[in-house]
């Protein structure tokens, strides 16, 4: 038995690691990843030669200055060590991306970096091997390739005599697009004369010189076309379909040239692209048919739909079984409960019973309460700015007077602070989350395995149901500008579909400090797979007060007036928010001032606006028709009869009047 089997595996390692071929080398080399960081309180110093000083748990502290993973590589500069098609022969310096470099250059060997020595020892190369290289440039292999798959309608006159030049030729590349010098052609060895119908619509070839070196053979057909505009016949097909060469010995060479369909596959052709088109004119009413969704979703059933109205059968039904029950002594009032259950009673989707239950833990309550908090100074802030931008839209700004502008931003960099908290809490499974969480399995077993359908189904929900209570509590107000923060806050900007699906300029048309305001910096640019949601990342690169992540959770001695209204806003109960003076949307207001759908009820006018118009008219006119002594006289007749009835009414006056007479 070895005391050491450890070593010796590795010293077995070791030894073996030199006969492994050179991409496993490759594949075992050490990943460079580099981060720049920075304390962000300094380190004491110490005297010289002295003890160092004990470091804190602060000056463990740092602050990411960058992240060379992120930072834009720059363009290498190479140099050829031999002809690589597309780029040149050997000695010719190129710049390339080195995710491009690395693995079609430098790693076959086909490159080499381009230093001072390599350019000296790569010169001379290429001038040994001017004349052994394949190619005289980068692009004449693919001109070449280009100009053989041609084929070049010569067209001549039909009624003026005409001899074949290399004008013409030249003059016909130029009709399609393609610059040939009258010295670059060689014509072919025997003149070709016209008009004449007996060569009418029959190939040749021409040769054309590259660079004084490479030849390449070009196929022409020749056409006669008459001035006269009755005698002009044009086969619109005449190009594909198979000619016979002017001089029968070029037949060879012309049949290596680019090659062309026979005549009896272009019917076979028609019939396939018809019943292409059928095909495709088939699924396009299949897709109308089916009215697919254009949001981006790894699954489509995940999209929740909701009614927006209720019939009276389903306002009945709401009314019995979902409505929340009042008790006599309990104050009637909207608590955030009976906005959930409108939310899912109004869905129409079916969404798990796992989420359901998820749906009224503490945990997503808390959420929902700091999410409709944010959005109520989120949509108040964006009025302010886009009112202030309409009033200064032909003035100069002031710099000096933009104090409130960094009182807003203070504001809502606190309530993301709030939000971010409880949007933390949920998806790291605390308090009453954890069986919710995608590594559980339960109560208390967890698994190894990440669940991510569990964890896709309930995120994807509670994203729309919670868009939907923050909409409701706002009075169904800003329902696109909602959306888009929300998802922005809980998805990022890269995987915004909100954005996408509406296509809403809400915010891009909003100067960039309006923007800073609302959202706070900008967040490092990174991998969107790396990257983190913006409640997340407002956690962990701010400095948060610490006051703002404990609500709830430590009894603090709260004196700073806004940690006290954030904490009575997150905390209190919905009946105590009108004595306590806070409003969160219509948490807290009567029950009774809103319809079962909780929209505000207007008051109805008792008497219509002309009823009483007309009543003030006749009061008015009996008032002018009647003199000032009439008047008083009758009123004086009124009291009289007044104290009277009065007399009557009384009970003692009937007791008297049953009472039997005197005796006298």
């Amino acid at each position: 038995m070895l005391k050491f089997p450890k070593l010796f595996v590795n010293h077995v390692k070791a030894l073996a690691m030199p006969t492994l071929p050179s991409k496993a080398d490759y594949l075992l080399q050490q990943t460079r990843n580099t981060f720049i960081l920075k304390r962000r309180y300094p380190a004491p110093f110490h005297k010289k030669k002295g003890r160092p000083n004990a470091l804190k748990p602060k000056h463990f502290i740092y602050d990411l200055v960058e992240d060379t993973n992120v930072r834009r590589k720059e363009f290498l500069d190479l140099i050829l060590t031999q002809y690589v098609a597309g780029l040149g022969n050997a000695g010719t310096r190129i710049s390339m991306h080195p995710n491009k470099a690395y693995p079609t250059l430098l790693l076959p060997k086909l490159a080499d970096y381009a230093t001072p020595e390599n350019i000296e020892k790569y010169a001379k190369l290429a001038m040994d091997q001017q004349d052994k290289t394949p190619f005289s440039s980068a692009s004449v292999e693919r001109t070449m390739k280009y100009l053989s798959n041609k084929q070049i309608t010569i067209t001549m006159s039909k009624d003026i005599p005409w001899t074949l030049e290399k004008w013409h030729i030249k003059a016909s590349f130029r009709q399609v697009n393609i610059y040939v010098p009258e010295e670059t052609i060689t014509m072919p060895e025997r003149p070709i004369s016209g008009p004449n119908l007996d060569i009418d619509k029959k190939q040749f070839y021409i040769t054309l010189t590259i660079n004084n070196r490479e030849q390449v053979k070009v196929r022409c057909i020749l056409y006669h076309l008459s001035t006269d505009i009755a005698g002009q016949t044009y086969d619109e097909d005449f190009s594909e379909l198979p000619v016979e060469p002017i001089f029968p010995e070029d037949k060879p060479i012309l049949d290596s040239l680019c090659q062309f369909k026979k005549t009896e596959n272009k019917t076979e052709d028609k019939t396939k692209v018809a019943k292409a088109e059928d095909e495709t004119k088939r699924r396009k009413k299949q897709v109308t048919a089916d009215h697919t969704s254009e949001i981006y979703c790894p699954h489509a059933y995940l999209i929740l739909s909701y009614r927006e109205m209720l019939n009276d059968s389903e306002k009945i039904k709401f009314r019995k079984h979902y409505l929340r029950k009042v008790a006599p002594n309990e104050p009637d009032v909207i608590i955030l409960q009976d906005i959930k259950d409108l939310v899912l009673f109004l869905l129409i989707t079916p969404v798990s019973p796992q989420f359901i239950h998820f749906f009224h833990l503490p945990i997503v309550d808390r959420f929902l309460r700091a999410l409709i908090i944010y959005f109520q100074y989120y949509v108040e802030i964006w009025e302010d700015l886009m009112q202030e931008r309409a009033a200064t839209m032909k003035k100069a700004p002031n710099p000096l007077a933009r104090g409130h502008r960094f009182r807003y931003a203070e504001e809502m960099r606190a309530l993301r602070c709030v939000l971010g908290r409880e949007y933390a809490d949920l998806i790291l499974g605390c308090q009453d989350g954890p069986r919710y969480h995608h590594m559980m399995a339960g109560k208390k077993r967890t698994i190894t395995q990440s669940q991510g359908e569990k964890d896709l189904r309930i995120f994807e929900s509670l994203i729309s149901t919670a868009h939907r209570v923050v909409w409701i509590a706002l009075q169904r107000k800003h329902y696109n500008l909602i959306e888009l923060e929300l998802h922005r806050l809980l998805r990022t900007e890269a995987y915004n579909t909100a954005q996408r699906q509406s296509g809403s300029l809400l915010i891009q048309d909003m100067l960039e400090d309006d923007i800073c305001i609302l959202h706070g910096p900008a967040m490092a640019l990174k991998s969107r797979l790396l990257r983190n949601s913006p409640l997340p990342h407002e956690l962990i690169y701010t400095d948060c007060d610490f006051r703002l992540l404990s609500l709830g959770i430590v009894d603090i001695d709260v004196r700073n007036p806004k940690i006290a209204y954030l904490k009575n806003a997150l905390l209190i109960e919905e009946e105590m928010l009108s004595r306590l003076g806070i409003k969160i949307g219509v948490l807290g207001h009567n029950r009774s001032d809103y319809d079962i759908m909780l929209m505000p009820i207007e008051e109805e006018p008792t008497i219509e606006s002309k009823e009483i118009n007309e009543l003030d008219k006749k009061i008015s006119e009996t008032r002018k028709s009647i003199p000032m002594d009439k008047i008083a006289m009758r009123l004086h007749k009124i009291s009289q009869i007044v104290r009277v009835q009065s007399t009557e009414d009384h009970p003692f006056f009937h007791i008297s009047c049953k009472s039997p007479p005197l005796r006298k």
